[in-house]
């Protein structure tokens, strides 16, 4: 075999195993822990500084959670290994589904 040949063969095989060692490291995907009540809370003031929800609803897994302050309603839902926050309008009626808050529960 050509001298090169080899040089390129090993240079690659040690380019792959560089990237395979840096996701190793790099803990590439890492788990997101589920929300409290606290986590949410500090997710939803700094995606929303000025905005201070009443109360938070956590989904019984922790991948999300929706909170209401005042006619606006903050959702917050786990996307790869994060979480996203939106804003939308608060409405008798939250986006058509069952009615929300549920019965019982103090708005």
């Amino acid at each position: 075999m050509n001298k090169a040949l080899l040089v390129e063969l090993f240079g690659s095989a040690l380019a792959v195993a560089g990237m395979v060692g840096l996701a190793w490291w790099a803990k590439i995907p890492r788990s997101t822990p589920p929300l409290d009540e606290a986590a949410a809370r500090a997710i939803l003031a700094d995606d929303f500084p000025d905005i201070t929800p009443e109360n938070i609803w956590i989904a019984d897994d922790g991948r999300g959670a929706v909170a209401r302050a005042g006619e606006q309603a903050l959702v917050l839902f786990q996307l790869g290994d994060s979480y996203v926050a939106r804003l939308v309008a608060w409405r008798d009626d939250f986006i058509g589904a069952t009615p929300w808050p549920p019965k019982g529960v103090r708005a």
